[in-house]
């Protein structure tokens, strides 16, 4: 399970540099990317801290 979760979350982090990047160029907000960029980074650390720790204690 956390094989397919991390690399997906990982392409919806890049998918999120990628917009931040775009918006960055043409002026516009970014406050969504920033917010999102945060949750997603939060996600990605706690999900590989889990599976350390579950191979850990195995």
């Amino acid at each position: 399970m956390i094989l397919l979760v991390l690399p997906a979350l990982g392409v919806v982090w890049f998918l999120n540099l990628v917009t931040l990047m775009e918006k960055l160029h043409k002026g516009k907000s970014i406050k969504n990317q920033k917010i999102l960029g945060s949750l997603w980074t939060f996600l990605f650390i706690f999900l590989l801290m889990y599976c350390f720790l579950a191979m850990t204690y195995n």
